[in-house]
């Protein structure tokens, strides 16, 4: 892949990328108020000041507008569909817009939506001369929705709920029309926050039951005599009040940073680590109702408090990007415009690199607080700045120091990030330093930080698996290799670097190394990987097969390119590839290839995502830097779907995925992953197929290898038990409405309690006889099936070149 635009007549057009994902903690809480305009002070920055001037919506400017034209003018010219950009995809932008804001159709109303179908047909004919009144005017109404939303929340929350009303709570509004009055939304929000606080009551009430038998075990180890410590054990009821117009001391879930997302819909299916949960604390000191309720309250309130904040602190290259991607997406899933930032976010994930100090932060109550200190980077030389320490202002080279607090953590990293051999001044407050501290000062000079956790990695086994107990005792085992490759990662800069990061280079090198070791077999451990670079996906496969195309990819102008692999064979032993519903994209690449090759054996899920569809990154900068705002400010990128790629015997992977050889049952089953389940993702379809010669490869032992591994797991007691709570799973994922009333509450959640631990028993770890690294059933199941492999391959290399037929 590259990041430069095709030519208009798409030529020559770039090579694809895969997808990313980015995630970061919140904050929920405000603390130390005093403190903070202290510092802000200190730092002569104007941001308490300016938080009390009214929030008034971004304004595009030229910048934006020249983006939106561009934006308007490529996206039908050259993606993939060569669909226009008319009247009909304006309708289906309107509505992706809406609901890229407003999903579950919880803040705007019927009469809104009718008041801004007047742009409904005219977003295509608006975009073409850089006209984004619209976004604005959208976004505009949003906020002033939310804003007044948020009030309500505080008045509704006034009066205690009766909680023993027989009523119930749907989460699931998305297809639910728009609500016609505010009465009637405001009754969709009335059941929306009896059913937070319904929440925490009972959460609370379960944890103070936790918390005293805690403190009652510690009152029994303490204690001379039994009777001594059934006198010590408090009473749970006299902490958490359950009647139906009471409340409780709670847990307060905070909103994810940076992510724009509401706070979470508090449904028993997305709370079950809170039922196991261990806690720590002793219990709280005994608090009136009224001061119950009124910590819940403000916990529930503070929440959408900071929802609110988070949409006024959006710039409008922020509201650009949401908006020109609502529009890309009309033509496919997968398609986006990327801001300048997001754009470095993307190539940070990629090249597994970044430029600072090598520091992982989150949001805690409003301060940026270090989660870890990578090792071998900047921060962890210096050896100052530690985890838990909190920083609360940045300062560059030249300028003036930046206060933090409350900042938006991705606004945060921008300032601490930098260019290498610069130097960042940190204000930080150590971890075991009271908040109202004073900060001391920490200069960290930046460096290239590599992201070694996210690269493949080897683990060694001797395999099977043997339990202890089994007699009588087994022969010594293989020794086999798991290799795991979380994405297809690569620098796209890399012709200008001697040393860059590639997947296939570290594999290959993880494949010499346990040729070293006498590994008789290797597992890919290809699980939840998303894909990323398909020049990755196509050298990576030449390392298990001796030469030939890998995968064809088909252009917007429908010219077919075959992608072949170098003719060296780096392992042409016995191999097992383990995918799941979550592996995609260049991993579906891969998968293809090696069963296409009959190269190995691939088990997992019934299917993979389903990613057929390749993307480029066309920079805009080029077409853009000539006129005056570009001159010192990047235009960002537009992720488009150029082409779709297909296996060397002609099928698409789009929408049905690759199927493995041997399927496991899995709780991952009844999930809509992938580009079936989304409603503008490109059709399944298929071409013409690759005459390929293959070596000697797996298909005449896999239907052995497929009867060894049902027979060794049907013998497992509860597997048969195991399938039906599969299916039983699916059935549960369907339902989305939750009683309201406390008791019926009670006992739906102890049923979900129930069968949160029938789930988690069958993901318990193993460990072998040996104590060496856990490893779960499947991976246990895919080395038995590797053993299997070897044993029937001993003979003869399975990849020993041999003369075939083409097709």
């Amino acid at each position: 892949m590259q990041a430069l635009a095709p030519d208009e007549n798409c030529s020559n057009p770039p090579k694809s990328a895969g997808s990313y994902r980015q995630h970061s903690t919140p904050a929920s809480c405000r603390s130390g108020l005093m403190y903070r305009f202290t510092l802000a002070a200190c730092f002569l920055i104007g941001s308490f000041v300016a938080a009390a001037d009214p929030w008034k919506v971004p304004v595009g400017s030229e910048y934006e507008q020249e983006i939106a034209k561009l934006v308007a003018d490529i996206l039908p010219k050259w993606h993939y569909s060569q669909e226009k950009f008319d009247d009909d995809k304006s309708s289906h932008a309107f509505d992706k817009f809406l609901k890229r804001l407003d999903p579950y159709r919880r803040y705007f109303l019927a009469s809104d939506i009718e008041q801004l179908s007047a742009h409904r047909y005219t977003i295509d004919d608006e975009l073409r001369v850089g006209d984004i009144d619209f976004a604005s005017e959208v976004f505009e109404l949003f906020v002033t929705r939310v804003r007044a939303r948020v009030d309500k929340i505080e008045i509704l929350l006034e009066q205690p709920f009766d909680f023993m009303v027989d009523e119930n709570y749907d989460s699931d509004r998305e297809d639910a029309p728009w609500c016609v009055t505010t009465d009637e939304l405001d009754e969709v929000w009335r059941r929306r926050l009896k059913n937070a606080m319904l929440y925490r009551i009972i959460v609370a009430e379960e944890n103070a039951k936790r918390a005293a038998k805690r403190a009652a075990a510690k009152a029994a180890k303490d204690a001379e005599a039994a009777e001594t410590a059934a006198e010590s054990i408090p009473d749970p009821g006299s902490t958490v009040v359950v009647a139906g117009d009471g409340a409780a001391d709670v847990i307060v879930e905070p909103v994810a940073e940076g992510t724009g997302e509401e706070p979470p819909v508090e449904v028993e299916a997305e709370v079950e680590a809170e039922v196991e949960a261990e806690v720590e604390a002793e219990v709280e000191d005994v608090l009136t109702e009224e001061e119950q309720y009124q910590k819940t309250r403000e916990g529930i309130v503070d929440s959408y408090r900071k929802y609110l904040e988070q949409q006024e602190q959006k710039d409008s290259i922020d509201i650009l990007e949401l908006y020109l991607s609502s529009v890309a997406r009309i033509y496919d899933p997968h398609s986006a415009y990327m801001a300048p930032r997001t754009r470095e976010n993307f190539d940070i994930n990629m090249r597994l690199s970044l430029q600072g100090i090598g520091a992982t932060l989150r949001v805690v109550e409003g301060y940026v607080e270090v989660v870890a200190v990578m090792e071998g980077g900047p921060a962890f030389k210096d050896g100052r700045l530690q985890a838990e320490d909190r920083i609360v202002a940045v300062r560059q080279e030249t300028g003036d120091a930046v206060n933090i607090i409350d900042m938006p953590l991705r606004k945060a990293v921008r300032l601490i990030r930098g260019p290498k051999g610069s130097t960042v001044y940190l204000s930080v407050i150590p971890a075991e330093e009271d908040i109202e501290s004073k900060p001391v000062q920490i200069d960290i000079v930046r460096d290239e930080v590599q992201l070694k956790d996210r690269k493949a990695k080897i683990e060694y086994f001797d395999a099977p698996y043997i339990p202890e107990d089994v007699e009588p005792v087994p022969e010594p085992g293989r020794k086999v290799a798991v290799i795991r490759l979380p994405s297809f990662y690569t620098d796209f800069d890399r012709r200008k670097k001697k040393a860059f990061n590639s997947a296939t280079v570290d594999v290959k090198r993880l494949i010499e190394e346990a040729k070293s070791e006498g590994v008789e077999g290797l597992v890919l451990d290809f699980r939840r990987n998303k894909g990323g670079s398909m020049d990755e996906a196509v050298t990576l496969a030449g390392l298990f097969i001796d030469e030939g195309s890998v995968v064809q990819q088909r252009s917007a102008q429908r010219v077919v390119q075959r992608l072949d692999t170098d003719p060296v064979c780096h392992w042409d032993g016995p191999l097992v590839v383990m995918i799941n519903h979550y592996s995609a994209s260049s991993t579906e690449i891969f998968a293809a290839a090696i069963q296409d090759y009959h190269r190995g054996v691939l088990i997992g899920d019934w299917k993979t995502h389903g990613k057929g569809t390749l993307q480029t990154l066309n920079s805009l900068q080029r077409y853009l830097q000539h006129k005056e705002p570009f001159k010192k400010r990047q235009a960002g990128t537009l992720r488009l779907t150029t082409g779709k790629f297909y296996r060397v015997n002609g099928g698409s992977t789009q929408c049905l995925g690759v199927t493995p050889d041997i399927i496991f049952p899995s709780f991952d089953d009844h999930e809509k992953v992938g580009d079936s389940h989304q409603i503008y993702a490109l059709p399944w379809d298929e071409i013409l197929p690759v005459d390929i010669e293959r070596s000697v490869g797996v298909t005449q032992y896999l239907p052995a290898l497929a009867e060894q591994s049902k027979a060794r797991l049907a013998a497992k007691p509860d597997f048969a038990e195991f399938e039906m709570d599969v299916k039983e799973e699916a059935e549960r994922a369907e339902r989305t409405v939750v009683p309201l009333a406390i008791v019926a509450r009670r006992a739906h959640r102890k049923d979900r309690a129930k069968w949160s631990k029938t789930v988690k028993r069958y993901r318990k770890k193993l460990k072998d006889d040996e104590g060496r690294p856990k490893t779960d059933w499947r991976l246990d199941e895919a080395m038995h099936i590797l053993v299997d492999l070897i044993t029937s391959t001993e003979k003869a290399s399975i990849a020993t070149p041999q003369t075939v037929e083409p097709k």
